[in-house]
């Protein structure tokens, strides 16, 4: 790209400066993808997003992304890390958890993620009631649990 400049006052014009360059725009990272939960266990669960890349950096490497948690009292602040997932330990089986990321660079942080809303499972609730089903088997039927199981 060329950059061509010209300074003008009331006495008159300077000289043309002219210069070859390349200019390298920069800006914060763009919106990152909504987060996804996976690997549950009976007490932890692993929140992971897709890393940004190429444009979507903002021009700059990604020097963090910042993990928003809310578990309903308002968003704070979960982790800050370089890596694209992150383990979410202590979790409460069949509690709310509402989840939002973003990327950062060195011009500044990115829009939030939209949020993921996940519910930690539970273990299904104890049969209650068994039948015996002619003289082919048996039948087996348990409530669904209050949080879906």
């Amino acid at each position: 790209m060329v950059i061509r400049l010209r300074a003008r006052n009331a006495i008159g014009l300077a000289e043309k400066y002219e210069k070859d360059t390349k200019i390298r725009v920069t800006m914060s990272p763009h919106q990152m993808e909504t987060p996804v939960a996976s690997t549950f266990t009976p007490n932890s669960m692993t929140l992971s997003w897709e890393k940004l890349q190429g444009i979507k950096t903002g021009g700059t490497p990604i020097t963090s992304y910042e993990v928003m948690r809310d578990e309903g009292s308002g968003y704070k602040r979960f982790v800050k890390t370089l890596l694209n997932d992150t383990i979410i330990e202590n979790a409460i089986n069949g509690k709310i958890y509402k989840f939002k990321v973003r990327g950062e660079n060195v011009i500044g942080k990115g829009q939030y993620s939209e949020e993921l809303t996940q519910r930690m499972p539970t273990k299904p609730a104890v049969p209650e009631f068994v039948t015996k089903n002619g003289t082919c088997g048996l039948i087996l039927e348990w409530p669904t649990p209050d949080n879906g199981g």
